[in-house]
């Protein structure tokens, strides 16, 4: 058993020292920790840390499961065709019943410095990594939601957005660039892969595609592309069992549920004025940039 628990220790250990081999995930990671330095616990990636590992016993992990499956809320969701009374019986003879369980909270307010600070590393590599982290108070299912998905898929989130064709394509200033929304809390992210020396003149011009958005700077018939494209993605989703599965976790979590039918017509209402609405809600808060030894 102790053996065992040293092995599992040793590859967790292992695997949490590799994420630094992947220079984008680590500049990823350094910009998570920029963006909620008031909240160590936001900070912590979904693997854990090393230094929590070495505390941990094989008593102190025994007892913690017990108090887990005595105590935690727990989620056991089943997809496919199945007898809803044959599943339920089963889990009933494992021991499970209905609990009443502290709700986690699903979201976190990041807190907007309202001013842009950057933290800049280098190491041995050849492409250096610019990540960019804004305050964007939207949040999963709430006020200028599906506006802010149609937002994302313009700025960065799509290759007809104006990072990749501007930033990308026209100017060539950067490898690949583009945004990601975390709704959960509150943060829209950019990422760019770019030539250093490069670096004010990308910062400029990432900033140049959000104030365009803001101006209204985009054509009707762009916006129609782009929701086509985040309801094709939609609707293929619907095919997976795990997406299934993962949506019912996430409607149980917030306590908030969407039929397919109103999320459709949520993305096609989203109009123009709604767009330039979410992008002027965005702050530059942090930036992350990693580049390589200089000679």
């Amino acid at each position: 058993m102790i053996k065992r628990r040293l092995t599992a220790k040793k590859n967790l250990e292992a695997a949490i020292m590799s994420v630094a081999d992947d220079k984008q995930y680590y500049a990823a990671q350094q910009l998570n920790t920029a963006l909620f330095a008031d909240e160590p616990a936001q900070q912590v990636p979904s693997y854990g840390t090393v230094s929590d590992l070495a505390a941990i016993t094989a008593e102190g992990l025994y007892d913690y499961y017990q108090m887990m499956i005595q105590n935690d809320q727990i989620d056991i969701i089943v997809t496919g065709d199945v007898d809803e009374a044959a599943v339920l019986a089963q889990w009933q003879q494992a021991g499970f019943e209905d609990r009443l369980a502290g709700r986690p909270r699903p979201f976190y307010q990041h807190h907007n410095t309202n001013q842009y600070v950057e933290v800049s590393e280098q190491q041995a590599l050849s492409q250096a990594k610019l990540n960019l982290g804004y305050d964007l108070p939207v949040f999963y299912r709430g006020n200028h939601y599906y506006a802010a998905l149609v937002f994302n898929e313009l700025f960065g989130g799509s290759p007809l957005s104006k990072l990749f064709m501007n930033v990308r394509e026209k100017a060539s200033l950067a490898y690949y660039a583009s945004s990601s929304l975390d709704t959960f809390r509150g943060v829209l992210k950019v990422q760019a892969g770019i030539d250093g020396k490069n670096h004010d003149q990308v910062l400029a011009i990432i900033a140049a595609q959000l104030t365009a958005i803001q101006a209204g700077d985009f054509t009707d018939d762009l916006v129609e592309q782009l929701k086509l494209g985040l309801i094709n993605d939609f609707e293929s989703s619907l095919d997976s069992q795990r997406t299934f599965a993962v949506q019912a976790l996430i409607d149980d979590l917030t306590q908030q549920r969407v039929t397919d039918t109103e999320w459709l017509r949520q993305i096609q209402s989203v109009t123009r004025e709604q767009i330039i609405a979410v992008a002027k809600m965005v702050t530059l808060n942090n930036g992350f940039f990693l580049s390589g030894v200089t000679a």
